[in-house]
């Protein structure tokens, strides 16, 4: 017999209020980043890969609550994670793994070759390899080389 989740946790209804809260989350983060993302938004878009058809919205404050920051959720064990309404194994796993994708690209990152810049174009190629999303209007973005033209 399957277990009946409390109202909040329920899938949005059709039409209500929250419809189609996921696809403006995933629209806004191909749009602007996370730049304009709260720590609970940038939770939930997280969360909406991990737990689909939910309301992922009550689950992010309450981890939120718990850790007090984006940074002390996805450092937390898997253990104390799952303490935490709504937050299963494979949930909490997948949040402990977003750290770890980080180190390894950054590690990777770093043993690259470096990349030079001769002009514009290659200014302009490197950034949108870097933050694969425009720049918003007014953004200013620096971009720092060494005498060689290393970033």
């Amino acid at each position: 017999m399957e277990k009946k989740r409390p109202p909040e946790d329920r899938e949005p209804k059709p039409g209500g209020v929250h419809a189609g809260h996921r696809a403006r989350l995933r629209k806004r983060f191909l749009t602007t980043g996370l730049d304009s993302f709260e720590d609970h938004e940038v939770l939930e878009l997280l969360l909406c890969y991990a737990i689909p058809r939910r309301d992922v919205n009550r689950t992010a404050h309450l981890l939120l609550d718990r850790f007090g920051t984006l940074a002390g959720v996805l450092d937390a064990p898997a253990e104390d994670l799952m303490t935490v309404p709504g937050i299963g194994a494979s949930t909490a796993h997948f949040l402990n793994l977003v750290p770890r994708l980080i180190t390894q690209m950054a590690r990777q990152c770093r043993q690259a070759v470096p990349f030079y810049m001769r002009d514009r174009d290659d200014v302009s190629r490197y950034l949108e390899q870097r933050l694969r999303v425009p720049l918003a209007p007014g953004q200013i973005l620096l971009v720092l080389t060494d005498r060689a033209n290393r970033i």
